[in-house]
């Protein structure tokens, strides 16, 4: 399967789902590693647009495109809390990727996209022995369009 990921020029080559671990975020706790990547790259920049806050500011970013193998549980809607859109359910959300990652049954997760919710992303363990296969296939220099900000 081909995944994608936008992120600044400077973590572009960085899979190891760091900046989750340092951070956490709607899916996953600070502490645990997990990786960010949507099925679609149109979906990655809208993921990535509603986390800006200064778009006069942006760094130089990079496109990848990913090839992971096929271990990917996919969970619906209704696996979630009923909050989960709300940061009130980002503990449910967080406890699914905990015993996601803790299993070791599949390297990815499938997700509904909080934004789109017809679309997904990908949520990639790097802890999964399967890790080591994933690659990288593309990698390119992206630029948000301006009017994507104008108000």
């Amino acid at each position: 399967m081909k995944i994608h990921r936008i992120t600044p020029q400077k973590y572009a080559l960085d899979l190891s789902g760091t900046g989750a671990k340092l951070y956490g975020g709607r899916w996953n706790r600070v502490g645990v590693p997990l990786l960010y990547t949507s099925e679609n790259l149109s979906l990655v920049v809208l993921e990535n647009i509603v986390h800006i806050q200064n778009p006069a500011f942006l760094p130089i970013y990079q496109a990848i495109t990913i090839q992971i193998p096929d271990s990917i549980q996919e969970y619906f809607i209704d696996d979630f809390p009923a909050n989960w859109l709300t940061q009130d359910g980002f503990e449910g959300l967080r406890k699914i990727t905990d015993d996601f990652v803790k299993t070791q049954d599949f390297l990815a997760m499938k997700v509904p996209s909080a934004i789109i919710q017809d679309e997904h992303n990908v949520l990639i363990n790097p802890l999964h022995p399967l890790f080591k296969e994933i690659e990288i296939v593309k990698k390119q220099n992206f630029s948000f369009d301006q009017r994507l900000f104008t108000r």
